[in-house]
């Protein structure tokens, strides 16, 4: 019978009690990056102004009162007025739910069609990895915008095709990222303990290696939300995108270009909001992937 001893406990036997919880880490590690962490604020703030702005100003986004056309800042319009009298703080703002919207719907379409594409490709290889990255090659080749012009001028240039023919035609990306990231984690030991002990290949893919990849899948994500806005605010600025009288970003900044001289402002407002935008999401997802990557369990 082995002696009981006073001796203390190693190191290495101690329970570690001070390591924190996966949330708890995750956000302290998150406030350290100061720009993501603002790109969040950003983010949140410009969510909850498209929710609350619109219903506390008065206004309607398409309520014209031509004897206030092109007023300046004031009480009754903090941010003054357009061509036709609207009020821009509510167009401002219901054009960002548009946008948000758009870009948020058509890049869940195209990290949904890119992660099936590139996981099938990376995980069972051979066959179906050559013919899915011949697909996704040729698609690459083809200037998208153009197909998304040809597309909606077809079909009308309507909310869901908007969101439709952009998820579907931003894909390929995705795919490409996420083959790479699955061809690396399936080499991994516990993947093929996995197979030895049994697990199906739906299993082995959902349980153990989409989690790991999930980190990539993010930065896509946000990468992707940030494209999407600019395609939409593109094709609103050639009148293929959100129709008027209904407001976007872009279509406000087609109207403004008239009168860049009288009221420049009708340009600089939504433009310091796309810039703004796009740049939160990219670097949102630049940072992510560094603070995911820390949360995933070790793969060796």
């Amino acid at each position: 019978m082995q002696a009981v001893t006073n001796e203390p406990i190693g190191a290495e036997d101690e329970p570690d009690y001070s390591r924190p919880s996966s949330r708890s880490s995750f956000f302290r590690r998150l406030k350290r990056h100061k720009a993501a962490l603002s790109s969040v604020i950003y983010l949140g703030l410009l969510i909850v102004s498209t929710l609350v702005i619109p219903h506390v100003t008065g206004y309607r986004a398409d309520e014209i009162n031509l004897q206030s056309a092109l007023a300046g800042p004031s009480l009754a319009h903090l941010l003054g007025t357009d061509e036709n009298g609207r009020d821009e703080l509510t167009r401002l703002f219901v054009g960002a739910a548009g946008s948000l919207t758009i870009g948020l719907v058509a890049m869940a379409i195209a990290v949904l069609v890119g992660t099936i594409v590139g996981g099938i490709a990376g995980y069972l290889g051979n066959v179906p990895d050559n013919f899915l990255m011949v697909l996704t090659d040729a698609f690459l080749a083809v200037p998208i915008f153009f197909i998304v012009m040809t597309v909606l001028m077809l079909f009308g240039p309507t909310l869901p095709n908007i969101v439709m023919v952009i998820g579907l035609t931003s894909w390929m990306t995705v795919a490409r990222v996420v083959r790479s990231e699955v061809l690396r984690i399936k080499q991994y030991e516990f993947v093929t303990a996995a197979a030895a002990l049994g697990a199906s290949r739906m299993r082995i893919f959902m349980k153990h290696i989409l989690p790991q990849a999930f980190p990539t899948i993010v930065v896509a994500a946000s990468l992707g939300v940030a494209w999407a806005i600019l395609i939409e605010t593109s094709l609103s600025y050639l009148g293929l995108g959100v129709q008027p009288p209904d407001p976007s970003w872009g279509n406000m900044l087609v109207n403004a270009q008239q009168y860049i001289y009288s009221a420049p402002l009708l340009a600089v407002y939504p433009g310091v909001l796309i810039l703004l935008t796009v740049l939160a999401f990219n670097y949102l997802g630049d940072v992510l992937r560094d603070v995911l990557d820390v949360e995933m369990p070790e793969a060796a």
